[in-house]
């Protein structure tokens, strides 16, 4: 999923960072709250108990709102951003076809302009970084139970 986004540059400046503020409390208000009251944090912790007070619900649908602008622009930004505003906007251009592919015994469709996508994004994705470059930019941990 994406939202189209003006081509001002200070619009799209606050639309970013106000999905990213809704994203920070949505994801916060899916913690339980004994996790909750084990953050050393104390600026995290206030976010957390906010986005619990506020609830997983009506942050979703605040989530919702900002990407409901269905007006055709010349930029999308996709829903989860994670990347930083220049790397988390992209040409409309960019998402006009898709093609087949098969990926892990499954046919699922890409862009066809996957290409100009990947190095907005990650830059000469084709060339690994040095080995003390190689880290993770997500914003959160996953583990396997």
């Amino acid at each position: 999923m994406f939202n189209y986004v003006s081509n001002n540059p200070f619009i799209q400046f606050l639309k970013y960072y106000k999905m990213i503020f809704i994203k920070k409390l949505l994801t916060a208000s899916m913690l339980k709250k004994e996790e909750t009251k084990k953050e050393k944090n104390i600026i995290k912790r206030f976010r957390n108990n906010v986005a619990n007070f506020i609830g997983t619900k009506k942050l979703k649908e605040s989530y919702l709102k900002v990407f409901n602008n269905k007006k055709q622009m010349e930029n999308v930004f996709l829903n989860w951003p994670a990347y930083g505003l220049k790397k988390d906007k992209f040409d409309t251009s960019c998402f006009k076809r898709y093609i087949p592919i098969k990926f892990e015994g499954i046919e699922a469709l890409i862009t066809c302009d996957y290409d100009k996508v990947l190095q907005n994004t990650f830059g000469d994705y084709m060339k690994l970084p040095p080995k003390e470059k190689q880290i993770t930019n997500h914003s959160m941990e996953a583990f396997w139970k």
